[in-house]
């Protein structure tokens, strides 16, 4: 495979950009949002979110723009400068704004008026917040103008200020979950992966899994790893539901819940249309070992049987539990340190919201910036955004 960054970005229509929104860029004292703006520009609309000289006055002040300034032979404050003079900034206290912080607070005062005693005026105070503004405008809000199609956001603002506003505004179908793709070419390759690709779910969201849930992050994982990842490196999608039993050779409530999520998932693309599920095969049960090495599953398993396809070569595998997914994801990032990561989120309709942890590295914010990107071109009412 290419470098994900080049691979993720071939993918995208540079001529109809989406546009992307950095919501923590008055927030986050490592200047994150603009270094990774810099970086953005080849294949989408990147928009800070934040006043002006705030963000200035953070990224004056943050050591990476230090770093990065005098790599360029500039002082800290012509490069800031540079940066942002190309770069869109969207001051949400501004009277550009007036008129769809006033539509925003009163959709946002009608919905939640049987939950919060908050009025119309209070609302239309809270969009100031860039973070909490940037999360409504791009969330397609009936009756308010769309800013952006994507928000980048979670680098300096809690889950509560940023994650759990977009649950509740941001439209979504089922359960929304969150898988990491790490690729291998710049280290040594796993003993018994099939591929240099690997993506693992859920990694950070869904604490209390149950069939349906974790049906819908087999489903949401597998496709969005088919949409990002083949037919290029990738030939087939491999998705692995792992468990501590192989093929029955275990039993629990935890077997039972995988086995009836992957009857879900299969009920469901019986009749997909997308074409996608005609290049993904899907084996429930499988310890890991059977689920990565061909050798471990032959040795459990009837690999000539189609409901096997996946196993000994997953290049997906599904945690049953937030536990296991999120240990096997920091396993592999502090393990394997040559290779490359991306965050992927799955589950918002538009493909509208990614969260980062706080400790991402500009990189990490610029690969998921180009996956959301090749993503939400896919979409049917993919349009670009007039910028005013």
């Amino acid at each position: 495979m290419n470098d994900l960054t080049t691979h993720l970005v071939s993918l995208i229509d540079t001529k109809r950009k989406a546009t992307l929104l950095l919501s923590d860029a008055a927030v986050d004292a490592a200047a994150r949002p603009l270094l990774a703006a810099e970086k953005m520009h080849d294949f989408c609309e990147p928009v800070l979110v934040g006043q002006p000289e705030r963000i200035r006055e953070l990224s004056i002040n943050a050591p990476l723009c230090r770093e990065r300034a005098a790599q360029l032979g500039k002082t800290t404050e012509e490069f800031v400068d540079y940066l942002l003079a190309r770069t869109k900034i969207l001051d949400p206290s501004s009277q550009q704004c007036e008129a769809n912080r006033s539509a925003l607070a009163g959709f946002c005062s009608e919905k939640f008026s049987r939950e919060h005693i908050v009025s119309e005026k209070e609302c239309k105070w809270m969009f100031e917040d860039p973070v909490l503004y940037a999360v409504a405008g791009t969330a397609g809000i009936e009756g308010t103008r769309r800013e952006g199609h994507c928000v980048l956001g979670g680098l300096a603002s809690t889950s509560r200020d940023f994650f759990i506003p977009t649950l509740r505004l941001h439209r979504h179908t089922g359960t929304v979950s969150m898988a990491v793709a790490f690729t291998f070419q710049n280290s040594t390759n796993p003993a018994g992966y099939a591929g240099d690709l690997l993506v693992i779910a859920d990694v950070a969201v869904v604490a209390d899994m149950d069939s349906r849930r974790l049906a819908d992050v087999t489903r949401g994982t597998a496709e969005l790893t088919f949409d990002l990842f083949c037919p290029e490196p990738l030939d087939k999608v491999n998705v692995a539901m792992l468990s501590y039993s192989t093929g029955g050779s275990g039993s629990g409530g935890s077997v039972e819940m995988v086995r009836e999520a992957a009857n879900l998932v299969r009920e469901e693309t019986r009749n997909d249309r997308t074409g996608r599920w005609e290049r993904i095969a899907l084996t429930e049960e499988l310890q890991f070992g059977p689920a990565v090495s061909e050798k471990a599953a032959a040795q459990k398993l009837d690999l000539s049987d189609h409901a096997n396809g996946a196993a000994g070569k997953a290049n997906v595998l599904i945690a049953p539990n937030l536990d296991t997914g999120n240990v096997l994801f920091h396993l592999h990032a502090s393990y394997f340190r040559g290779c490359k990561y991306v965050l992927l989120p799955s589950g918002f309709d538009e493909h509208s919201v990614i969260d980062f942890s706080r400790s991402s590295r500009v990189n990490d914010v610029v690969n998921a910036a180009g996956a959301a990107c090749a993503r939400i071109q896919k979409l049917e009412d993919f349009r670009p955004i007039e910028h005013r």
